[in-house]
């Protein structure tokens, strides 16, 4: 049986340790597939919330030579900085002990492993709340245009007022003469009016598991469903894709929408489980186009010295950066996890979010 020295075991351990973290835990990450990665060392990032519109060009006369003079599309500059996650993973002198690693100078692999395992799961535990913020943020940045931030300041990428509806009974899909149409072609012409989406491409409905009770048990969508010669509407379960669900598709107008259900949860700070998906609530948007980002910001770190054996401060680049800290004085090591990452989304007016049901109904 392999036997190690007590120098050669940690080093093993924490070469494995780095290695099996890797590996990414399953949370589901519907919002968060919206969202491609940009890796940068900086502090902080600049970037333009645009809104444009759908002019035509004016003619000219032959005789003209001077051109039609056009003003720059509205933009606003934006300059954030991501909030900053540390969280960390420790063992003891005693933790180490239960495993037999310090209790002589040789060590023997299997002793290794077992004390590598459980940092791992500790890890990979810690890995899944990262998962689960980046999930948060990119669902507030869809549903809401805003980003609540870890030192309780609010990030807002500034929506359309007329982007987020109210509750309105005239768009209650529970109220039996309420026809569902109008508010999906209310929302749908938003999205091709200011959002500037390509019409013919199918439009994502992510709906609150209510909502689209509500929506199946609507008589004027039961009857239309009802249609024998040709088929409007198709409410088969689809496909599980990262956590959310095909519920079927629908078409009203010149519009093709594909209804989705996202039961996905998270523990907040209560310890109370939430849903990403707001109840009462739907979310109009396209997949195609999107101008998201999830930037991820430089972390403090401790580089190697060229000129000396101490380290220097200086900046690390990535995603997620795992550091590890020896106490020699409390004879324990700390695994630390830094990460800096904010969800960005520069066409604000590419969501438009309803509250279909009463959140707070009469008794």
């Amino acid at each position: 049986m392999l036997q190690l020295t007590q120098q050669e075991a940690f080093g093993l351990i924490t070469k494995t340790v780095q290695e099996t973290i890797n590996i990414r835990p399953p949370v589901t990450s519907f919002f968060r597939q919206f969202f491609p990665d940009k890796v940068a060392g900086t502090y902080g990032t600049k970037f333009e919330v645009t809104r444009t519109g759908r002019g035509v060009l004016e003619d000219v006369q032959l005789e003209t030579t001077e051109s039609v003079i056009r003003k720059l599309g509205k933009s606003s500059e934006n300059l954030v900085v991501p909030p900053f996650y540390q969280n960390s993973v420790g063992m003891s002198a005693f933790d180490a002990y239960y495993r037999q690693i310090g209790k002589s100078d040789i060590v023997l692999e299997s002793q290794v492993m077992d004390t590598t395992e459980q940092l791992k799961m500790e890890l990979e535990d810690l890995m899944t709340f990262y998962d689960r913020t980046e999930e948060l943020q990119c669902a507030n940045a869809m549903l809401t245009g805003q980003v609540p931030l870890v030192n309780g300041s609010t990030l807002n990428y500034n929506r359309r007022g007329d982007s987020i509806i109210a509750y309105n009974a005239a768009y209650d899909f529970s109220v039996d003469t309420v026809d569902p149409s109008v508010a999906f072609l209310l929302m749908a012409n938003q999205l091709v009016g200011y959002g500037m989406i390509n019409p013919s491409t199918p439009i994502i409905v992510l709906m609150a598991e209510d909502v689209l009770s509500a929506f199946q048990k609507n008589p004027i969508v039961q009857k239309r469903a009802d249609i024998k010669n040709y088929e409007l509407m198709n409410l088969k379960t689809g496909v599980n894709a990262l956590g959310s669900v095909t519920q079927g598709y629908v078409s009203y107008g010149s519009y093709t929408f594909e209804l989705r259900t996202y039961p996905g949860i998270y523990e907040n700070s209560a310890g109370t489980k939430v849903q990403y998906m707001p109840n009462k609530k739907m979310l109009m948007f396209s997949p195609t186009g999107l101008d998201n980002q999830m930037f991820y910001g430089g972390t403090p770190t401790w580089l190697t010295n060229p000129f000396g054996s101490n380290p220097i401060p200086g900046i690390s680049t990535g995603k997620r950066n795992l550091l590890k800290f020896p106490n020699i004085k409390a004879c324990s090591v700390e695994y630390i996890i830094k990460s800096r990452f904010l969800a960005i989304t520069k066409q604000v007016d590419q969501y438009v979010t309803l509250t279909v049901l009463q959140e707070n109904p009469p008794a």
